[in-house]
């Protein structure tokens, strides 16, 4: 899942200039392993696409779908039978 174009990983170029970004402003964020902090934002990146993606679908009228069946659920007393947000 890394952007790659001329044998350049655009990915970790990315992740690479915006640690350098942090290091400038604090200095103790160069203690943080350069591979973690580029797992770490490539992980902050899909998880900002799904939010994103989620909302235009809602505003398109589309109900996310839930891994967790609600009904099932509410038979054990779990979660989503206490007036989740989450409850279908």
């Amino acid at each position: 899942m890394h952007a790659e174009a001329a044998g350049l990983n655009f990915s970790t170029m990315f992740a690479e200039s915006v640690r350098k970004s942090l290091i400038e402003a604090d200095p103790s964020f160069d203690d943080v392993h350069e591979e973690v902090f580029a797992n770490e934002l490539t992980t902050l990146r899909f998880e900002l696409f799904g939010l994103a993606r989620l909302g235009s679908r809602r505003r398109a009228g589309h109900q996310p779908a839930l891994l967790v069946s609600a009904s099932a659920d509410s038979q054990k007393g779990g979660p989503l039978s206490t007036g989740s947000p989450f409850s279908v």
